[in-house]
């Protein structure tokens, strides 16, 4: 109930189809790593380009309000596996973070100056990083679904990132504000892993998006 936007995951296979298919209708686009040598993530964005937005990355490319398109990997029939698997992929993720993350006065002094240590000292370019990460997320990938899935590429919540496929297989429409929208029918088995008890409030003092970005219209 205290969230602020929406994420859309897709299978791997129809999330590449899209990005390979989709056309710009205006005002609308998509940007990936496949088709802007500027953009700096490992995932897609579709975003609305009668916007500009700024948010605190090391990049110059010019983006404006966006959704967020993730795709949904496999990740074995065998659990242990699917963790190795997810930490693998996680160690080459939170290299592109240093490489993407600048000071901030907002963050703890420690965190700030291991960012730009790890920026000094690492050798691996951003274009590196994000081919790995895309290559190793790929390793399991089936026209089928594996026993677990997950989006392994931007994954921040550790080993509570590794879902049953059977909660993705199907989905219900539900409301959210004046939309309605497609979320997986295990909606509830993937909420409770990632976040608890979903659906009690936080104190009021948590209630904060955690989205630190500004926002203009072009119009």
């Amino acid at each position: 109930p205290w969230d602020d936007d929406i994420d859309v995951v897709i299978p791997r296979n129809d999330y590449e189809r899209f990005l390979s298919t989709f056309h710009t209708l205006k005002p609308y686009k998509v940007v990936s790593m496949h088709n802007n040598d500027q953009y700096y993530l490992q995932f897609g964005k579709l975003i609305a380009e009668n916007t500009v937005l700024k948010e605190p990355v090391d990049s110059d490319l010019k983006i404006g309000v966006y959704i967020d398109l993730f795709p949904l990997d496999n990740m074995s029939d065998d659990l242990e596996v699917a963790k190795k698997f997810y930490h693998k992929v996680d160690r080459i993720k939170k290299k592109l973070m240093i490489r993407n993350f600048v000071w901030l006065d907002q963050r703890p002094l420690y965190q700030n100056v291991i960012i730009k240590c790890g920026k000094a000292l690492m050798r691996e370019k951003r274009e590196t990083l994000l081919e790995r990460i895309d290559k190793e997320s790929r390793t399991f990938r089936s026209n089928a679904f594996s026993k677990y899935v997950g989006v392994v590429c931007s994954g921040t919540y550790g080993e509570k990132e590794i879902m049953e496929s059977e909660w993705y297989r199907e989905t219900l429409r539900m409301p959210f504000e004046h939309l309605e929208v497609s979320v997986p029918s295990g909606y509830d088995q993937i909420l409770k892993q990632m976040y608890g008890d979903y659906m009690t409030w936080p104190p009021l003092d948590k209630r904060v998006s955690r989205h630190t970005y500004e926002v203009w219209s072009t119009i």
